[in-house]
């Protein structure tokens, strides 16, 4: 699927030291850019935490760059991977049914906007950390969930809107790290 151009050197996280990414830019469907890796937090960064953890993402930037927007994708659930939709639903290259990999989405959500997915919260598809023996509040985590009824964020943040395609369960419940950017 994906063609290999080169790794970049890890960045710092300023913000956030002993933090940092290393990611990929690849090729996908002919001619599609994409960035991908992992954000990773280690135990000295995150107070409280017992593991290392690593936050996959994937970025496309827009097809059309004039004056787009970043939008981040976070799936729903929780327990489904945004990867996941990248690759069948609404980003730029989805399976096909017919046998062949992955052919070009004619409708991608990439085609006006940068879209960044997030697998999220960690253990969800390919987000992971080290595994240990103990409990841990899943709320204080790096992207936990809220309180689990629904919220009208998008009133806050003038300008942006948290209007899922489709919603599943009772309920819209919100991740904390939307409400963190």
């Amino acid at each position: 699927m994906a063609i290999h151009t080169g790794m970049h050197p890890s960045l710092i996280l300023k913000a956030i030291p002993g933090a940092g990414i290393r990611y990929e830019k690849t090729i996908a469907c002919g001619s599609v850019v994409s960035y991908s890796s992992y954000v990773r937090m280690i135990d000295t960064v995150v107070p409280g935490a017992a593991y290392n953890t690593s936050t996959f993402f994937w970025f496309f930037p827009a097809l059309n760059h004039t004056g787009a927007n970043l939008a981040l994708y976070l799936a729903g659930g929780p327990g489904e991977a945004s990867s996941f939709a990248a690759l069948t639903e609404n980003g730029p290259c989805i399976s096909s049914k017919d046998g062949n990999p992955v052919i070009p989405n004619p409708f991608p959500f990439n085609q006006t906007a940068h879209v960044l997915y997030v697998d999220q919260p960690n253990q969800i598809g390919l987000s992971y950390d080290r595994i240990v023996v103990g409990v841990f509040d899943a709320l204080g985590g790096f992207a936990g969930w809220g309180d689990g009824r629904p919220h009208e964020e998008g009133q806050r943040r003038p300008g942006t809107s948290f209007e899922p395609r489709h919603a599943h369960g009772p309920g819209l419940r919100r991740p904390r790290l939307a409400t963190q950017l």
